[in-house]
């Protein structure tokens, strides 16, 4: 989210995602190479056993990695959309730091049910990770 936000307001990407992105790979990497969860049932787990780490294993197999960065490429997109349909609600929690330095709390929902145009009890402020 942070590298899209980053594209999208600023069209260049700092350090800053950097972190971001070695949590997401390892993620990613878990998902395909160790839970099944791509085209193999293969478990790069299994990698842990010969003391090979099972990320290694799973981002130096072609075929793995492909899945891997597929995951993170359709990952960036979905953020990428959801930046961009709620960019209003974005800018807003910008200006509002902007003018007070720190938003917390009931500021933050102030922030977004106004830019949203809703009152508090209309939006659903649960957040979902979507990788």
């Amino acid at each position: 989210g942070g590298l899209v936000a980053e594209e999208l307001w600023f069209d260049q990407i700092s350090t800053g995602p950097a972190g971001d992105l070695v949590y997401a790979t390892g993620l990613a990497g878990k998902m395909i190479g160790t839970m099944g969860m791509g085209s193999s049932l293969v478990s790069f787990a299994a990698a842990a056993e010969e003391g090979k780490s099972p990320l290694l294993a799973a981002l130096s197999d072609d075929r793995t990695r492909q899945q891997i960065e597929e995951l993170l490429e359709d990952a960036k997109a979905r953020a990428k959309a959801q930046l961009q349909a709620n960019a209003h609600i974005v800018e807003a929690l910008r200006d509002a730091l902007v003018d007070r330095q720190e938003l917390v709390g009931t500021e933050i929902i102030e922030v977004i049910t106004t830019a949203a145009g809703r009152s508090a009890g209309d939006i659903d402020l649960r957040v979902e990770a979507q990788l």
